[in-house]
């Protein structure tokens, strides 16, 4: 797991989530507040993305208990996945 820092304001992204996430300055990112915490993503390119995009963590967020990693990072580990595998999709 990877740490952010907040300085002025502004979060830091660690180089190798940018890597990961083929981020590059200039990429407009939107925050939203979840339960502990916040959630952070690329804005979509376009509405297409967009819905796919949510439709696939609204999918995780709606498995059923069992189907979860019983523990926090394997679930936070669980979107990533979800997320790198939407962005292949053409």
């Amino acid at each position: 797991m990877s740490t952010a820092q907040l300085k002025n304001g502004q979060v830091t992204v660690p180089d190798e989530i940018k890597r990961e996430l083929d981020l590059h300055d200039g990429d407009q990112l939107e925050a939203h507040v979840v339960a502990g915490g916040m959630f952070i993503r690329r804005v979509a390119r376009t509405q297409e993305d967009a819905e796919r995009a949510w439709e696939g963590l609204f999918d995780i967020i709606r498995r059923p208990k069992g189907e979860l990693p019983s523990d926090l990072e394997g679930f936070e580990q669980k979107i990533a996945d979800e997320i790198k595998e939407m962005r292949k999709r053409p």
